[in-house]
């Protein structure tokens, strides 16, 4: 009984909506459908801009504070060896040194390693001799407040100059 209401009551409201009121809907339509179709506007040219030269590299990045960035840029004063470009790279070396921060440290009776973690949360271990950022950075120093990295960085025309980086102890909020 209670299916046999349910399909009636459907029926009728189903009924109800095709009063014929899609009349005044077609009309319409073909009052629109009759206008002659607008104009469209071509696309505008562009004039070709001139290539920007981007010639800051080697200047400290305004994003960065002064106090965590320390370059020491001078042709007589920090000309360098090349690195090693065949050797083998390290996990850290794929991350920007500005996204690394110092963490913690760790240390044993001879020995002292400094406790980094990158922007995922990611911490790692690094001692002197270990290489991080993408600008051949090799840790030089450790010490409870901060680590020392000496950056290689090129002119692109076959000189190396040595830049000092710091990534400092992140302070606990």
């Amino acid at each position: 009984m209670m299916n046999r209401l349910l399909c009636c009551l459907v029926v009728l409201a189903t009924s109800a909506c095709s009063d014929g009121g899609d009349l005044e809907l077609q009309g319409r339509l073909s009052q629109v459908r009759a206008q002659p179709p607008a104009d469209v506007a071509p696309i505008p040219r562009f004039s070709i801009q001139p290539i920007y030269a981007y010639s800051s590299r080697f200047k400290r990045s305004p994003f960065i504070p002064e106090s965590e960035f320390k370059a020491n840029i001078t042709a007589e004063q920090s000309q360098a060896l090349p690195p090693d470009l065949g050797r083998e790279k390290q996990l850290l070396e794929l991350q920007e040194v500005s996204l690394i921060s110092m963490v913690g440290l760790v240390r044993n009776k001879s020995k002292l390693w400094g406790l980094v973690a990158d922007q995922t949360g990611k911490v790692t271990k690094v001692e002197l001799g270990s290489y991080l950022g993408k600008n051949f950075g090799e840790v030089t120093g450790i010490d409870s407040s901060k680590i020392t990295i000496m950056e290689k960085i090129s002119d692109n025309k076959g000189r190396w100059f040595a830049r000092q980086r710091l990534i400092f102890m992140e302070e606990v909020k």
